[in-house]
């Protein structure tokens, strides 16, 4: 990884609480593994009806042999589907 890259990150790290870096998906290139070490977290993006269960285990796995632990999952584009009826539900976060 570039100098420059590094010292960045570590100034916008002293300004800011929280610094969210985009990075291009793992199985087309390997950027993120390599600047997935300069994170605190990690956490991976899915859209919903694009990504598959395998694509998702596999981008994981990628992940784990670069030594990136990613802690969480993000899912866009949830569609809601239309019922008969509105209801509120109840969610729960379970530790991966």
């Amino acid at each position: 990884m570039h100098a420059n890259f590094t010292a960045l990150l570590a100034q916008v790290s002293a300004e800011y609480d929280l610094v969210i870096v985009d990075m291009p998906p793992i199985l087309a290139v390997t950027d993120a593994a390599v600047i997935a070490h300069h994170a605190g977290t990690c956490l991976m993006v899915a859209r919903f009806g694009l990504n598959q269960a395998k694509e998702l285990d596999l981008a994981k796995r990628r992940f784990e042999q670069n030594n990136v632990n990613i802690k969480g999952a993000i899912f866009i584009a949830v569609e809601r589907r239309a019922t008969g009826y509105y209801s509120y539900g109840y969610y729960e976060y379970k530790l991966a």
